[in-house]
């Protein structure tokens, strides 16, 4: 079963996602002094030895510096209250949150984010600390993106359209947060966040059951409940979707 859901889910994730804006600006010129400071720096040593081992290190702080002062801008037109275009700033400002993994992590692992960050070590240390679901939470890239997604749907200027995205994409950042292992353990009722993907995709369908994404929305239902009425739904009420021969071929497996 568990391997049907990740197949079901992989046919229909769409990454079709389209504040913090002072961290963000902020981290422009540290980057900046990070890349001057130079050979004779621990900088300079630790990128000679990554780019001695094939990863382009200094290449790769550039990118993030030039990432980090577009992020900043669509931080500031987000925050703008008098600008119209402000959440379809805070929903792009969302998804390019949503699609960096490593955005709140460590960037230092050749490009790929390191499966855990110690959860086991912080918990023996913070089991009692407030702050640590703080700090656990704020290293997941899907967290931030949530809360993007979770202010578009929320301003008053947001067209219906938008705001049907930035639910769906809530539930996406949900499947990201119950995917990502030991560190969303550590702060998360696993269970409790299954139950928000599912509580998402129900409140999308009842609200926008003429979306184009609205098929895609029963079949990830199927996927966290296995009920194969989300199937039939979609043959019958989404005949000309994109997931109807998808639904016809798991209702016809055994």
């Amino acid at each position: 079963m568990e391997e049907r859901r990740k197949k079901t889910l992989g046919a229909i994730r769409r990454f079709h996602l389209k504040p913090q804006s002072k961290p963000l600006k902020n981290s422009c010129p540290d980057l900046a002094r990070f890349l001057g400071e130079g050979d004779v720096s621990d900088a300079g040593r630790l990128a000679e030895y990554l780019s001695a081992g094939g990863y382009p290190f200094r290449a790769k702080v550039e990118e993030q510096q030039k990432e980090a002062a577009r992020l900043a801008q669509l931080a500031l037109a987000a925050a703008d209250g008098d600008n119209p275009e402000a959440p379809e700033a805070l929903y792009e400002l969302g998804a390019a949150i949503y699609h960096k993994q490593d955005m709140y992590y460590n960037f230092l692992w050749a490009g790929e984010r390191q499966g855990f960050n110690w959860a086991g070590h912080i918990n023996e240390l913070w089991s009692e600390v407030p702050e640590r679901e703080g700090y656990m939470r704020g290293l997941m890239n899907y967290w931030h993106a949530l809360k993007c997604f979770e202010g578009v749907e929320k301003a008053p200027r947001a067209s219906d359209e938008l705001k049907a995205e930035a639910l769906y994409s809530q539930g996406l950042a949900y499947i990201g947060i119950l995917e990502w292992g030991q560190d969303a353990e550590a702060v998360f009722d696993m269970k409790s966040v299954q139950d928000k993907i599912i509580a998402t995709y129900k409140r999308f369908v009842a609200t926008y059951p003429k979306s184009s994404m609205a098929d895609d929305a029963l079949l990830v239902l199927y996927a966290y409940t296995q009920d194969r009425t989300y199937l039939e739904r979609i043959i019958d009420e989404y005949p000309n979707g994109d997931q109807v021969e998808a639904a016809r071929r798991i209702l016809c497996s055994p």
